[in-house]
């Protein structure tokens, strides 16, 4: 018996020594080399309870080596198992959305997201329990991961951190359509030139889409670097088209209705805003 002990203690120790050796130099190896950030958060996790277990196991084989029946031991420890995960149902479903989370690698530390009718903003933390994003006005929002899971997520840092940036407007009927899209253009490559936030070397897009009630609507296309960056370029494109277009003429109408009425004495029509 004396020597089951001791051999049994041993080898524990061996097993759970080299574990945790190679799952350390794989952390310290391998890991950087990943793009997400599961190895870092998961493998550490995985150490810690490999070594409970490695451990656990070697006091039930010293027990029945002592001549303890481990039966009773075994069956409690499934009820007792059984009660804490009913328990703790809510919390393991945001430890599991969270690895979820970490393996795919879909979102990052400094990723710009938002939830389908949820809050929107920098990735802080992709914890076990929950995720921190940093919204626009500076506050800190906990979204607990099984909501992660659940939800909609749009990234808009991936694939790539570049966003299009497509402003739509009309112009009136009279206008002459070739010098519009000339003017439009001459404007969205000026901002693409002069504002920082706009990737140089995307050429702006133009397109007319339809016949509205009151004008010819069109589209501009230009791209910005990041998310931030969109709400720049954005801006300066409309104050740019909107002086550009008073200084040619160019005339984007107001709501514009015809109203034709039939009388006796003759057709009468009324046009206006």
């Amino acid at each position: 018996t004396g020597w089951v002990v001791i051999a049994t203690i041993i080898a524990a120790y061996g097993i759970s020594s080299v574990t945790r050796a190679g799952i350390g130099w794989y952390i310290d190896t391998v890991a950087p080399k990943t793009k997400t950030q599961f190895d870092n958060r998961m493998l550490p996790l995985i150490s810690r309870i490999l070594s409970v277990t490695i451990y656990g196991i070697a006091l039930l084989i010293l027990l029945e080596a002592m001549g303890w029946s481990i039966s009773p031991i075994l069956g409690g420890l499934g009820i007792t198992g059984l009660a804490v995960a009913l328990a703790l149902q809510p919390t393991l479903s945001n430890f599991f959305a969270g690895t979820y989370i970490l393996s795919e690698g879909t979102i990052s530390v400094g990723d710009y997201i938002e939830l389908q009718g949820g809050p929107a903003g920098y990735v802080v933390e992709v914890g076990w329990r929950s995720t921190k994003i940093r919204t626009w006005l500076n506050n800190l929002v906990l979204i607990p991961n099984s909501v992660m899971g659940d939800s909609v997520i749009t990234n808009y840092s991936a694939p790539d951190p570049a966003m299009n940036v497509l402003l739509g407007s009309g112009v009136s009927y009279d206008s002459d359509l070739d010098r519009v899209e000339r003017v439009s253009l001459e404007v969205a490559r000026t901002v693409v030139s002069d504002n920082p936030a706009a990737v140089k070397g995307v050429e702006p897009f133009f397109g007319f889409e339809r016949f509205a009630d009151s004008n010819i609507e069109f589209w501009i296309f230009v791209q910005a670097k990041d998310r931030f960056g969109s709400f720049s370029v954005m801006n300066q494109l409309v104050k740019r088209l909107h002086q550009r277009f008073a200084e040619e003429g160019i005339e984007i109408n107001y709501p514009v209705r015809r109203v034709i009425t039939d009388k006796p004495s003759g057709r009468e029509e009324f046009g206006g805003n």
